[in-house]
């Protein structure tokens, strides 16, 4: 069976209410069933950064869209 491949969207992924949901999903989903990557809109490190690590879980870090900057967000 092909896996579901999930794209999580977040601004930054410290402790908050969507933030701590994503990473109780994380901490439990079936890895033969669904291939899940995080996308935040922010370069710094976050809270949770370390512990996606070590669960395996791929973060892509992209700029913050702020209206003006179109060309580098793609």
């Amino acid at each position: 069976m092909k896996k579901i491949r999930v794209l999580h969207v977040v601004g930054k992924m410290d402790v908050g209410g969507t933030e701590t949901l994503i990473m109780n999903i994380l901490r439990s989903f079936d890895r033969s069933l669904f291939d899940m990557e995080i996308l935040s809109h922010n370069l710094e490190e976050s809270y949770f950064d370390e512990e996606i690590e070590k669960l395996g879980v791929t973060v892509h870090r992209i700029k913050k869209f702020n209206g003006k900057n179109i060309i580098s967000y793609s």
